[in-house]
């Protein structure tokens, strides 16, 4: 439906350009605007709606991450969950009184839906302050 609009809509455009200029509306330059405009439709129709989904995602993620960014106090923060170290105790116990804001040992993810590993024993530690890209 979009294309069909878009296609409409370009060559009554140009159109109006034409007759705006003082030239004279023949069915050869029409039909070859048409026929230029056809392969354009295509795109156009195709691309615009990928376009305003990844405007979307870019302004999500820009909201989240200047929510986590501008915080003034780091502790404020806190995750959906409670992280739990493999014995079972709270990772802040175990953390304790470090600066120290993020540790993982030997950790392993895997994929809930295909069952595949994505990371296998990886160990990282995170300082308070410390920005990881």
């Amino acid at each position: 439906v979009f294309g069909s609009v878009a296609s409409t809509v370009l060559v009554a455009v140009t159109a109006l350009a034409q007759h705006a200029r003082g030239e004279a509306l023949e069915p050869g330059p029409l039909f070859a605007t048409l026929a230029l405009f056809g392969p354009l439709q295509v795109t156009v129709a195709s691309f615009i709606p990928q376009a305003v989904g990844a405007l979307a995602e870019l302004m999500i993620a820009d909201k989240r991450l200047r929510r986590i960014l501008l915080l003034t106090d780091p502790d404020a923060w806190t995750p959906g969950h409670a992280i739990q170290q493999p014995d079972g105790s709270d990772a802040q116990t175990a953390i304790g009184a470090a600066t120290v804001a993020c540790r993982l040992q030997d950790a392993t993810y895997v994929w809930p839906t295909t069952g595949t590993t994505a990371l296998s024993k990886v160990s990282l530690s995170v300082d308070k302050g410390d920005l990881v890209v």
